[in-house]
């Protein structure tokens, strides 16, 4: 049952009343929901074990092939989860958002301004925005419903140095009470001393709680089973809300506070799948791969060797003035040879016909078995993987087939940035408010109004996020299915973005080569036939026939071609095109002496 919404943590009354309430193990209505999905996810994002997803057993399992099945478990879906996170982290580019902080007052010390402090100096990591990709993603996408609480890197800072916010990262389970607009309580992972059986141990809970005013500390002191905590403040930032920004994913709908489900749930049911199907495989190739050996088992050679009462029916040989089990049998009676990966025995009257005459048995042979299961399982386990890859929109990033038109993967591209745009919201989102709260500790006491050096983000709206392979394939497919010439133009410039994208000069060239070429990817045969029919001036031939020379001829020989409008770069690129028209008066096609 959850915590009353609003607690006045200044009340002596009030504040022992929830510390029972948490010393009763009690959480917030849906914890046990956001952790089960936490750990789910995590199964895939982080490799951790998959729990009850390997534990069952299987129907007519034998017990050893369980314990096999768990001993060799591996996080196959692992790096396929990684391969979504690269992908996203490519947003992280600063061709497509923009943070723009504004200048701060005078009485702000020399590099202690917002700017310096977000981009060079932020705690552990120096710049905020990688942060948030690097470390803040991936947990994004495994726990959704984890926080971030913003607090001082020391509650101790010295009056004459500014405080350092950093942004803590706690998970699911240890959120253990939750009223966005009055107070998160968090279980630290870290442990205070106390007593146990007069010996102390490092084994106490501390609680922190985020209220819309304080830090308040809960830390279990003395011995250990009488709970009895400690309530401190450790800083009081009268921020009128709780500093703690939930990570967020797609909403769950009915639900309050909001809980969320990852934005890469939808491989839950697909991946799940293949990770048991996985074990399985693991399972049936060992038992597949190696041959089971047959022996014939036969009477025992041993001389003596018999049943022998005093033995209780075990077989033995006389010793002395009794008799002891027969160490060539073990005293059962027979023997065959042993093999390391297994035994089938045939007992003698086993391998006999129904005649009574003894079957053509040469004593040892290997069984044949059968491996379709583990090719089917293998590909199966590929198409769940795909499957999950679909599920969130992402399957052109695992397989561009080339039976796909250029329609098709123009339209999964249209669906990759949706999706991503969804998760590019989020991530600004948090840390808008991340940038937000550090603005608040670091200057609220000296601007007073801080909200007025706050910066301004420009969220990314285009995404260049596929590989060049990728992008190769979409080109081929769109010039394959006869598209607009425009449309392609507009492929071949992503490519270009990327193919060159970390150097500028080679970047601007190709796309000029693209974005001033008047005939850009039309065929040598459709000009030369629009020339013909007057569709084109002679002027648009040359342009496009000499484009890389021309624009190559501008760059190194037109001052400031590159801050040029387009109509004037190519009113340039006409004029070179006249001049050699006019150098070559015989080119006269078809007669036609004009433009």
């Amino acid at each position: 049952m959850g915590s009353p919404m609003y607690i006045d943590f200044k009340d002596d009354a009030q504040l022992e009343a929830y510390i029972n309430w948490l010393v009763d193990d009690n959480t917030h209505d849906r914890y046990v929901e956001t952790v089960e999905h936490a750990h789910e996810m995590s199964v895939h994002i982080n490799g951790e074990k998959p729990g009850k997803l390997l534990t069952d057993y299987r129907p007519n399992e034998p017990a050893e092939v369980y314990n096999y099945r768990m001993s060799i478990w591996q996080p196959i879906t692992k790096s396929s989860s990684k391969r979504v996170i690269n992908t996203v982290s490519r947003i992280n580019n600063s061709r497509y958002y923009s943070i723009k902080y504004p200048e701060m007052p005078s009485r702000i010390s020399d590099g202690e301004d917002l700017e310096t402090y977000c981009t060079k100096n932020y705690p552990y990591y120096g710049n905020v925005v990688n942060w948030m990709f690097e470390v803040g993603l991936k947990q994004m996408l495994a726990d959704p419903n984890s926080v971030i609480a913003v607090r001082p890197t020391r509650f101790d800072t010295p009056d004459n140095e500014y405080i350092k916010p950093y942004g803590f990262v706690y998970r699911s389970d240890q959120i253990v009470d939750v009223y966005p607009d009055s107070h998160y309580t968090i279980l630290l992972d870290e442990k205070s001393l106390v007593k146990v059986a007069n010996k102390e141990v490092w084994e106490g809970n501390i609680y922190h709680v985020y209220t819309s005013n304080e830090i308040i500390e809960l830390r279990q002191v003395g011995e250990k089973n009488k709970d009895i905590y400690e309530a401190e403040i450790l800083t009081t930032h009268n921020l009128g809300e709780p500093p703690v920004i939930t990570f967020g994913g797609e909403v769950v709908q009915n639900t309050f506070p909001f809980i969320y489900e990852s934005f890469m749930a939808g491989v839950l049911p697909f991946w799940n799948d293949a990770l048991r199907e996985w074990s399985d495989k693991q399972a049936n190739f060992v038992q597949h791969v190696y041959l089971e050996r047959v022996e014939l088992q036969v009477q025992c050679d041993n001389t003596g060797c018999m049943p022998r009462p005093e033995l209780n029916g075990m077989y033995g040989v006389v010793k002395g003035d009794g008799c002891e089990v027969c160490q060539r049998c073990s005293g059962t009676g027979f023997i065959s040879g042993r093999s390391p990966y297994g035994v089938t025995v045939v007992k003698e009257k086993d391998a006999m016909s129904p005649n009574n005459d003894k079957q053509i048995f040469p004593g040892v042979q290997y069984i044949d078995k059968p491996t379709e299961i583990v090719e089917l399982l293998k590909k199966d386990i590929y198409e769940l993987i795909d499957a999950g890859f679909e599920a969130i929109n992402m399957d052109i990033l695992n397989k561009v087939g080339e039976n796909q038109s250029g329609v098709a993967k123009t339209i999964d591209r249209s669906d990759l940035d949706a999706y991503l745009l969804s998760i590019s919201n989020q991530l600004f989102t948090d840390l808008e408010y991340l940038i937000k709260y550090i603005n608040h500790f670091r200057y609220s006491a000296v601007l007073g109004d801080y909200s007025d050096y706050l910066p301004s983000i420009t969220r990314p709206t285009n995404f260049d996020v596929l590989t060049n392979e990728i992008l190769a394939g979409i080109l081929k497919g769109a010039k394959q299915a006869g598209l607009s010439p425009h449309l392609i133009d507009e492929l071949e410039k992503d490519y270009v973005n990327k193919q060159f994208g970390t150097n500028e000069d080679l970047r601007r060239r190709h796309t000029y080569y693209i974005d001033l070429d008047p005939l850009s990817n039309v065929s040598e045969e459709d000009k030369f036939q629009r020339l013909a029919n007057g569709g084109i001036t002679k002027v648009d031939y040359i342009m496009s026939s000499n484009i890389k020379q021309f624009v190559d001829r501008a760059i190194e020989g037109v001052d400031n071609f590159g801050e040029m409008t387009r109509t004037e770069r190519i009113a340039i690129l006409r004029g070179y095109a006249n001049e050699q028209l006019q150098q070559a008066p015989q080119f006269n096609l078809l007669g036609d002496d004009g433009e």
